[in-house]
């Protein structure tokens, strides 16, 4: 299945997690066909957030629409994520907000070489054949595993140092070490045995919550 559209250029942006690392990857279709693509590691998880993928994806797309010969009066950029969607049209304070800077830069300079053009960014439902969407997310699969495109065809914000680490998963990490920590702590209590007997999920998040209010003997 191929996505029906009237712009010129079709371009398939998408973000993955996938086995311990975070990956990026844009393809650019005309006239129903595969033209170009391109993809990027960011790192680990514990670094980089799936939604910085996405970002990212958006730029590398940029990359592909600045190599197109000749002029083109339209483009669609296609994702699958809302949320990247909503926030390329914002101009405030956000997680990877700098990639999509970046993103609408480039947009600009594009502009100014190829002429006036318009540019939609466009939901398309992952997982219903689209074929675009099918290969971009393959591609961007393997990215998460490990693999770039060669550097001298990457956007050059990327050729030369690493995205900086992103706060979130920064905070994320930090909590799952916090939350291992006091698990191992629970399993080490001399508590820890008889209290699984009656409930071997404690100390989940709902019995927290119920508890919260209780003073230490009523819990």
């Amino acid at each position: 299945m191929v996505l029906s559209s009237e712009a010129d250029v079709m371009i398939y942006t998408d973000g993955s997690g996938l086995e311990g690392g975070i990956g990026a990857a844009a393809v650019l279709m005309r006239h129903g066909r595969t033209s170009k693509t391109l993809a990027y590691h960011l790192g680990p998880p514990t670094r980089h957030t799936v939604y910085a993928g996405e970002a990212v994806g958006l730029l590398l797309g940029t990359e592909l629409l600045r190599q197109v010969p000749g002029r083109f009066r339209s483009v669609a950029f296609c994702t699958d994520n809302q949320a990247a969607i909503r926030a390329a049209g914002l101009y405030r304070p956000g997680p990877g907000r700098y990639v999509l800077e970046w993103f609408r830069d480039a947009l600009q300079l594009i502009a100014k070489r190829n002429g006036p053009f318009t540019c939609d960014i466009i939901w398309t439902p992952g997982h219903v054949g689209i074929e675009g969407n099918e290969t971009v997310d393959a591609l961007a699969k393997r990215a998460a595993r490990g693999f770039t495109s060669r550097k001298d065809l990457l956007p050059r914000q990327l050729r030369t140092t690493p995205l900086p680490d992103s706060k979130a998963a920064l905070q994320q990490a930090s909590l799952a070490k916090l939350q291992t920590r006091a698990t191992r702590h629970w399993k080490s209590s001399p508590r820890y045995t008889r209290t699984t007997k009656i409930d071997p999920s404690l100390p989940s998040k709902k019995f927290l919550a119920l508890t919260t209010a209780l003073s230490r003997q009523q819990s």
